[in-house]
């Protein structure tokens, strides 16, 4: 039975470290208690003011629908994004985004044996995301990523996906039998997991594999 922990990633939260668009302007006093997200009796340092002030952050998460989940907002991502994809677009472009950052083939020990090709991301139905990479050996000794990102899921002893996406470099790849089987074992509640397809839609896992033997 192998182990994902060295391949597979998770996102935690992490107040000081998102980041949000620079269109956010709101403006906070350091001791402003009319702040929405500031909690009360401000802590020595908390920055309250400019657009990617802690709070402007969490304001930015609140507004478009991300609150309570390890969803990270990059720049480059953020107001005009969800202003052109609207919250479930978001969350997708966003996971997609998470995977390609995983993304990059590399050797291991013998010619012909890798890994990185292909990188996945999937996020819980608690709103976490988790990551991870595919190995490529001999033997049959190999996984798929997600593989990697579901083991690292359970490492966090969470079993429900709420959706799931792989890529390589070039584009999104649908499962293999074994992806889709496997996550069927892990919970059968991941018969509702969105899974996303390279011609940009969706389709759930029950309709990607039908008539499972457990049903």
């Amino acid at each position: 039975m192998f182990s994902a922990v060295s391949v597979g990633f998770a996102l935690c939260p992490s107040a000081d470290g998102l980041s949000t668009s620079s269109r956010v302007e709101k403006k906070f006093e350091s001791r402003d208690t009319k702040c929405p997200v500031a909690p009360k009796g401000l802590r020595k340092g908390v920055e309250h003011t400019g657009a990617n002030s802690t709070c402007a952050q969490e304001i930015e998460r609140r507004r478009m629908g991300l609150a309570g989940t390890s969803i990270m907002l990059p720049q480059k991502y953020g107001t005009r994004l969800y202003a052109r994809f609207g919250k479930v677009g978001m969350e997708n472009e966003l996971l997609v985004a998470e995977a390609k950052k995983h993304v990059g083939k590399f050797p291991l020990s013998e010619e012909g044996l890798t890994a990185g090709a292909v990188a996945a991301a999937l996020l819980t139905e608690k709103g976490n995301v988790y990551t991870g990479i595919c190995l490529d050996l001999s033997c049959g000794v190999g996984f798929c990523a997600e593989h990697a990102a579901i083991a690292s899921m359970l490492l966090h002893r969470e079993t429900v996906i709420k959706k799931i996406v792989a890529v390589n470099s070039n584009r999104i790849l649908p499962p293999c039998g074994r992806c889709r089987e496997l996550m069927d074992q892990v919970d059968r509640r991941n018969g509702e997991c969105d899974v996303l397809l390279p011609n940009g839609t969706t389709q759930k896992l029950r309709e990607l594999l039908p008539y499972s033997w457990l049903d």
